[in-house]
């Protein structure tokens, strides 16, 4: 088995702290990482999008993401409406906009003042450098597939 190289292990780190100040986010809000997930994603997207987009975009698995969902739901956060034959919308209620407001907006806030306080170079490069791992590491992974098959 062949062991990771030192710049591994700095991304893995890098990768592990940022995941664990997103969780000690959602701790310090009172909610659950699912939960911030939903709210984060339906702020960034003016408070509605389809159920399959959360799905897609979190890495969560799909029964965490509806548990948090029929929470969100009962407590009045959201409503689903049936869109397009069997899809569903997520939509951010009054209630649901006010909390988003008091939690998850100012996490938002808080990565935009920290991209708006680099270089408009550092940040794009940042960006796009994010995206080239996340697109050379889904070709890796397709290839790892296939050797499998």
């Amino acid at each position: 088995m062949k062991m990771q190289n030192n710049k591994l292990k700095r991304l893995n780190s890098a990768i592990s702290l940022i995941d664990s100040i997103y969780h000690d986010a959602a701790c310090l809000f009172g909610i659950s990482d699912s939960v911030l997930t939903i709210l984060y994603t339906l702020s960034c997207l003016d408070g509605e999008c389809m159920l399959r987009d959360i799905y897609g975009s979190c890495g969560i698995p799909k029964q965490t993401i509806n548990s948090a969902v029929r929470r969100l739901e009962n407590d009045g956060l959201i409503i689903l409406e049936q869109y397009n034959g069997k899809l569903k919308k997520a939509i951010l209620t009054e209630k649901g906009i006010a909390f988003a407001d008091k939690t998850v907006s100012k996490l938002i806030a808080a990565e935009n003042n920290i991209l708006d306080s680099w270089s408009e170079g550092d940040s794009n490069l940042y960006i796009s450098l994010n995206q080239r791992y996340a697109e050379d590491l889904k070709k890796q992974l397709k290839l790892i597939s296939e050797v499998k098959e």
